[in-house]
């Protein structure tokens, strides 16, 4: 992961991170994409997100075998941490509103971790994130990728190749966010430097200043 002040660039390890949309970090995520809700009025992207900082996670689907078992149990386990840093941990995925209720009330997500249905992809689609699994018989859903959005701006993202669950476990999301905090709240702001997360480095570019003498 590359990181440059005012955002965080990140590069997949082996090879093309985007398929289609924004290719770095930070970008605007458009304020009016609709959320349908099986019942009630949609949500837009600027009611879930504008005015917070969320810890946004896209997973391929709801009770779908890692997400269920490993993924969601993570974060709700470890939401508090995320809220300690000021981030409201979010999942989304292209299920319906109903599926992803029913997934967060089985692990007691409730207060701790908030659950979005993107049925229609359209939020995933604008984060780059839609990938056809056909061949799995699921249609379009999103790659698993995690994000920090800090009022409708993407500033911070990781994102698993389809054959792996590493980058974006709550593990290595915490160790990141620490090392990044690390980094950015240091005083040697006009020095590269790095933190190597065993195999995933975070580099703190130089950042120019102005003197008076």
């Amino acid at each position: 992961i590359n990181a440059e002040y005012g955002g965080l660039r990140a590069h997949q390890m082996d090879g093309q991170l985007w398929q289609s949309g924004p290719d770095s970090v930070p970008f605007n995520i458009p304020p009016d994409i609709e959320l349908p809700m099986v019942q009630g009025a949609p949500r837009t992207t600027a009611e879930l997100f504008a005015g917070r900082r969320c810890m946004l996670v896209s997973v391929p689907g709801a009770f779908t075998t890692i997400c269920d078992a490993v993924h969601l149990p993570g974060f709700v386990d470890k939401a508090h941490e995320f809220k300690q840093r000021g981030l409201d941990p979010v999942f989304v995925a292209v299920n319906d509103s109903a599926v992803m209720e029913a997934w967060g009330e089985v692990h007691g997500a409730g207060g701790k971790v908030e659950l979005v249905g993107d049925g229609n992809g359209e939020l995933t689609r604008a984060l780059g994130l839609l990938v056809d699994m056909s061949v799995k018989g699921m249609g379009s859903r999103g790659k698993r990728a995690a994000m920090i959005v800090d009022d409708l701006v993407v500033t911070w993202l990781v994102i698993d190749t389809l054959c792996e669950f590493r980058s974006t476990r709550v593990e290595s999301v915490l160790e990141d966010l620490y090392a990044v905090c690390l980094l950015y709240t240091s005083d040697a702001a006009d020095e590269e430097d790095s933190v190597d997360l065993g195999g995933r480095r975070i580099i703190k570019k130089k950042k120019s200043r102005h003197r008076t003498p």
